[in-house]
């Protein structure tokens, strides 16, 4: 996905915002084609905070915090991860508040 970015930003000059990425005006839902980027959209803003979860851990764990306590805080920041995950796939899919 990040290549094409690339190519089409540099070589073609295609205007790769926000309204590229979900397809729009039809929407990801609605094209049969896009659909396919829903779980990598959701995986990927999941997997990136979740990973932030599991450094910040670490460093917790470094600095002397108990492991009981920095799973509870990693386990806490996976579930709220979660939950923004599911608020930005749901805006991508064009759900508004």
């Amino acid at each position: 996905m990040s290549n094409s970015v690339f190519i089409l930003a540099r070589y073609f000059g295609t205007d790769t915002d926000y309204a590229w990425a979900t397809y729009q005006p039809i929407g990801l839902i609605r094209d049969a084609w896009s659909e396919r980027l829903i779980p990598h959209y959701s995986l990927g803003v999941l997997f990136v905070l979740s990973h932030i979860a599991c450094g910040l851990r670490t460093v917790m764990l470094a600095h002397g915090v108990s492991i009981q306590k920095a799973n509870q805080i990693c386990w806490t920041l996976i579930a709220a991860s979660s939950v923004w995950t599911v608020i930005i796939v749901a805006g991508m899919l064009g759900v508004r508040i």
